[in-house]
């Protein structure tokens, strides 16, 4: 299983493993989008992980307009895999189905997420940071999206990526009232996105998931142990009033 550790634990590994510190680059050498197949593995409780095949598709779309607080070139995301089986369902049975689909702007801002669309369902919020317009040592910010109670903070910040020494990686930390998600995405100049790791806490429960494997138009992409890509633990605090 993939060990769970503090910010301040994770920062201690990162001096270990001597990884390499944050370079200034800009956010167009790091994106390259192209299809992305990898193996995403997810543990529940600390129990076992299981697998599945996920496909993501990054196409332009240059006839849709991004909102205006995120100019830049429109890309959208689809994200395949298999769904949800019902009990007794053999997994051979079951096909890949897209899941959902997401609206980016590539501009002045970075990388920005906008939109997710799942069925009939489409939600827009105000825009995301995928990647800042420039990463290096340092380099944080902090968004509140949503409302009411789907209202949420977000704290991101730059880190070293122990799959490049030419790359970054994004760690977002995400906080409802009631529930918390924290992610980290490797990025590598001239390659793109290599790999990802979660937390999400819920309900007092835990559940990681990491990706292996991943190839980007058909070819392997840097492969790191998931020993080497510690995630922090993440505790979630009993609302005020909240019932025992």
């Amino acid at each position: 299983m993939p060990p769970r550790l503090s910010w301040v634990a994770w920062f201690a590994v990162a001096c270990v493993h001597h990884l390499p510190r944050v370079p200034e680059l800009e956010a167009s050498a790091l994106f390259v989008p192209g299809r992305y197949d990898y193996v995403e593995l997810e543990s529940h409780l600390g129990l076992p992980p299981v697998s599945n095949v996920v496909t993501e598709t990054w196409t332009r779309a240059p006839d849709q307009v991004p909102p205006d607080d995120a100019p830049g070139e429109v890309w959208v995301v689809d994200n395949y895999g298999l769904p949800p089986l019902p009990p007794g369902s053999e997994p051979m049975a079951a096909r890949p189905v897209l899941l959902g689909r997401t609206s980016y702007s590539m501009g002045p801002k970075g990388l920005v997420h906008y939109s997710f669309e799942r069925g009939n369902d489409v939600r827009t919020y105000a825009p995301k940071i995928s990647l800042p317009p420039r990463v290096g040592p340092r380099v944080t910010w902090t968004g509140t999206h949503g409302s009411g109670m789907d209202q949420n903070t977000q704290n991101c910040a730059v880190e070293p990526t122990p799959y490049c020494t030419d790359g970054a990686a994004i760690a977002c930390e995400t906080r409802w009232l009631d529930r918390a998600v924290w992610m980290r995405h490797h990025w590598c100049v001239g390659v793109g996105w290599v790999g990802y790791e979660a937390v999400r806490v819920a309900n007092g429960a835990t559940t990681q998931s990491w990706s292996e494997e991943v190839t980007r138009d058909g070819q392997p992409l840097p492969i790191v142990e998931i020993a080497r890509r510690p995630m922090p633990e993440v505790v979630v605090h009993r609302a005020e009033g909240a019932a025992e």
